[in-house]
């Protein structure tokens, strides 16, 4: 597999040589920038976030999860509308999206459909249950989130994407009773440097 690495702002994606259509997405790192164009990708492992880019302000559209396809548009209008980026580390592989193949457009649109309302779900009501979605979505296990930071999203994205303040989603996060932790989670929250790092 093949790395793709970007900066979050401004740089142009690289991708490696693929002997098989599947590359690896860093945390952090772009897929495909807004405006370039490019195949179109299956998420295989991983979130991926969909920003709109204007005035070099970034606005998060939509999450992508394992299974689904991005760039979708670039296949039917020669560019890609937004820009994708790993919310945490991606395994994406390169697909054929013939505009011919309806099945293949109507799971996308139906995929859409689901997606929407997983936004509607990360961005309304109690914040508490906004990170509880944000949690069950991205499936984290709570070993590899206590022993490796790097696997999970840092805070102040956790916090843009369920729109909420980084203190906010700190003090929730702390407040977690193992009880109602999804799938064994165990939140332990950084101090001092470990919190800085955590959250950029």
């Amino acid at each position: 597999m093949a790395n793709i690495s970007a900066a979050r702002q401004g740089a142009a994606t690289l991708v490696q040589p693929l002997s098989r259509p599947f590359a690896e997405v860093p945390r952090q790192s772009v897929l495909f920038h807004a405006r370039e164009s490019g195949p179109a990708w299956r998420l295989i492992h991983g979130c991926l976030r969909l920003d709109r880019i204007t005035g070099g302000q970034h606005q998060l559209v939509q999450l992508a999860l394992p299974g689904d396809w991005v760039g979708l548009e670039a296949v039917a209008q020669g560019h890609y509308q937004l820009q994708a980026q790993a919310l945490t580390p991606c395994v994406v592989q390169q697909v054929d999206a013939p505009l011919a193949d309806g099945s293949l457009w109507s799971r996308a649109w139906a995929q859409q459909q689901q997606r929407h309302v997983h936004m509607t779900q990360l961005r309304t009501g109690k914040v508490a249950d906004r990170i509880e979605c944000l949690l069950e979505l991205l499936d984290l296990d709570g070993e590899r989130v206590s022993k490796n930071h790097a696997a999970w999203p840092p805070l102040r994205e956790i916090a843009e994407v369920v729109d909420a303040t980084v203190e906010t989603v700190c003090r929730v996060l702390a407040k977690r009773a193992p009880t109602t932790q999804p799938r064994g989670l165990r939140w332990l929250m950084p101090t001092g440097p470990a919190l800085f790092s955590a959250v950029n």
